[in-house]
């Protein structure tokens, strides 16, 4: 039986998972190099979330390793060019919490913004400080994003739900799939001259260590607010200090510092425009859960089946995961059509394929509009042709997905001539109802 030594506190969920996947577990608190050289020779399976360094040393004791999976994002704590070496396969969740890092960077945007933690702590100390502590509102401020991947999309997403302004620089993302989001791509000294707020959501490699240092402060915009809820060293935190002290810096919520825990004579602990956080970013129920069962399979996978077993079980899931999104993207496209497609002549009809293809709350609003959208339709003397132009999806899992939809509408007169074109953008998101994929909402994207 294959052994597999998880740390860092994995949750049940994973061990319970591995277990019953047939492998040997054994887990531990987080080790240091040392403790996890002396041990890591009994396992096949390594498991660690960010508390436990696997460094070169201990990788040339593993004699027995085969894979290194991380219940997380960031791989910066493992030696991947040592494991690479030796045939260990390194395998990382990055999805799984997407959600709640994107989360906790609007929990400290927003602190920033109305100064929560200074008023929260002076009110406990007894001082009344309503005068001093006025803030700032998120309408119409620039939010500048450094990495538009997975995380830095969905702060962009929650981010234009505030009707901010944001911009993005991400060097391997093109134009095109920003303004799909809604968002302005810019090169980075555009980025921090404009930008009030700035979040970073990269990784941390040669080449953005101090990506945010001395030079970079002093090219932003006087009272910017800075959020690093990605990894301690994409910020120089003594040059962070600087600029706060200068006030030149308004503000910073950072999750993750270079040395973790901080010193107890940090820098950055003395400044009250600063809110700090102990890595929480991804420190949630759903979260927590979602990267163990999701490490717990790639691991097992590799462990039992060897590489080779691993790439056709990757491979499986790009094929079903292609199926989904085409079945999910041609129910959105039709549906987008039904909605721009009407002849007066038969507006009952068109209503009807709208509501056949709908569900829940999108269904019942749409059925008690029909009426007077069948007047509206029929007064109006006109026949509408709509077509899709793009789409792509925003975001999809097994039972539901978002769809966004570039639609053109060409409306015909009762004359006969017809207009130009309008174009719309749509936001659809489609469900399982039973066997069958329905449109659950239709939103307009402007």
């Amino acid at each position: 039986m294959k052994r597999v030594l998880v740390t860092d506190a994995l949750q049940a969920v994973g061990v319970d998972a591995l277990r019953k996947h047939g492998l040997e577990v054994d887990v531990a608190a987080a080790l240091d190099e040392r403790a996890l050289t002396d041990r890591l020779g009994e396992y096949e399976g390594l498991i660690v979330r960010s508390a436990t360094k696997v460094s070169r040393a201990a990788i040339a004791a593993a004699t027995r390793l085969e894979v290194i999976g991380r219940a997380g994002a960031g791989v910066d704590t493992i030696d991947v060019e040592a494991a690479t070496e030796r045939g260990i396969i390194v395998m990382n969740t990055p999805g799984g919490n997407t959600t709640a890092v994107a989360e906790h960077t609007l929990a400290l945007l927003l602190a920033l913004a109305r100064r929560v933690t200074v008023a929260d702590a002076t009110l406990k100390a007894g001082r009344w400080e309503k005068n001093r502590l006025q803030g700032v509102e998120l309408l119409g401020k620039t939010l500048g994003i450094l990495g538009l991947g997975r995380i830095g999309a969905e702060v962009a997403r929650r981010a234009l739900g505030f009707r901010m302004q944001v911009i993005a620089y991400d060097p391997y993302l093109t134009r095109e799939a920003a303004e799909r989001l809604g968002v302005s791509s810019v090169e980075l000294d555009e980025l921090l001259a404009r930008s009030d707020f700035i979040t970073i959501h990269t990784p941390l490699t040669g080449d953005t260590r101090h990506l945010i240092g001395e030079a970079e402060l002093a090219r932003m915009k006087p009272g910017v607010r800075l959020i690093n809820c990605a990894r301690g060293g994409i910020i120089d935190e003594e040059a962070l200090a600087r600029g706060l002290a200068s006030g030149h810096v308004g503000g910073a919520g950072i999750d993750v510092f270079e040395q973790e825990p901080p010193p107890a004579d940090h820098p950055l602990l003395r400044f009250e425009q600063v809110v700090l956080t102990p890595h929480l970013g991804a420190a949630t129920d759903e979260a927590q859960s979602a990267v163990a069962l999701a490490i717990a399979a790639v691991v097992a996978i590799c462990a039992l089946l060897g590489v080779s077993g691993w790439m056709a079980w990757q491979h499986h899931n790009v094929v079903q995961e292609r199926q989904r999104a085409a079945a999910y993207t041609a129910t959105a496209r039709q549906g987008v059509i039904n909605l721009t497609s009407l002849d007066f002549n038969k507006a009952k009809e068109g209503v009807q394929r709208v509501l056949d293809s709908a569900t829940g709350e999108f269904k019942d609003d749409f059925q008690r509009r029909a009426e007077d959208f069948e007047s509206v339709v029929k007064d109006s003397k006109a026949v509408t042709e709509g077509s899709v132009a793009a789409t792509a999806v925003e975001s999809m899992n097994n039972d539901s997905a978002v769809v966004l939809v570039l639609a053109n509408e060409r409306i015909t007169n009762i004359a006969g001539a017809k207009d130009q074109p309008r174009t719309f953008r749509f936001r659809v998101s489609v469900v399982h109802d039973g066997d069958q994929l329905k449109l659950s909402k239709v939103e307009f994207v402007l």
